[in-house]
């Protein structure tokens, strides 16, 4: 039987994060990073062969470069994420690019509204975390669009696909078909309660909305 979070409706409370919840972000993780940092392995293999030959390769020295700026970059966006809210917690205006760079790993990009207010470390922290949950959710659409409204902010697909079920049970905090490809939206909802804001999908399941109430407490 899964071990599932108790129940967690007081924001002052620490929540208890189940067994099973800390494997799948912890797989999350590893998978992330185990591709850019494979190809690093791979590209020090190809360039130390054309260093015993005598010559440096031009792709294999691009590879290291690519692979390594690659893992920085899921790097960084996982510590936005998933570290401990005690530490240093960038700004809206660190974040964003960085998203959007990860995002163009994929050859797809954020399209942000000019002039976005920053909402504070706690909201930032959400917010990236319900925006790698629209990347994840929908993986074929080209541009995320990012809008401010006057409670927060709206994540766009472009209206041409449906986020899928199993990343809205992850966000509503369903633990009984969570897995680690999900388990990013599971806490960006779980901390988004514990902060006593809520993301939720739009009715035409095109969007999240991204409720940032004033005075959120750390979660």
């Amino acid at each position: 039987m899964p071990n599932r979070s108790p129940p967690h409706t007081d924001p002052s409370q620490p929540v208890l994060i189940g067994l099973d919840q800390a494997l799948m972000l912890c797989t999350r993780l590893c998978h992330d990073l185990a591709g850019p940092i494979g190809a690093v392995a791979t590209g020090a293999e190809l360039l130390a062969e054309e260093t015993n030959e005598g010559v440096l390769d031009a792709e294999a020295l691009a590879l290291l470069s690519d692979s390594a700026h690659a893992a920085s970059l899921r790097l960084r966006i996982l510590r936005m994420a998933t570290g401990v809210a005690r530490g240093r917690q960038p700004a809206l205006s660190e974040a964003l690019p960085t998203l959007n760079a990860l995002l163009a790993l994929g050859k797809r990009r954020l399209a942000t509204q000019p002039g976005l207010h920053d909402p504070g470390p706690v909201g930032v922290r959400l917010l990236v975390l319900a925006l790698l949950t629209a990347a994840d959710g929908w993986p074929q659409v080209p541009v995320l669009t990012l809008e401010q409204r006057d409670t927060g902010f709206v994540i766009d697909s472009g209206g041409e696909t449906v986020l899928p079920p199993a990343w809205r049970d992850a966000l509503t905090g369903t633990t009984d078909t969570l897995e680690p490809r999900t388990s990013l939206a599971w806490l960006a909802g779980t901390l988004a309660r514990l902060a006593t804001a809520q993301i939720r999908v739009a009715p035409a399941g095109t969007a999240l909305i991204v409720d940032l109430p004033q005075g959120m407490p750390t979660p």
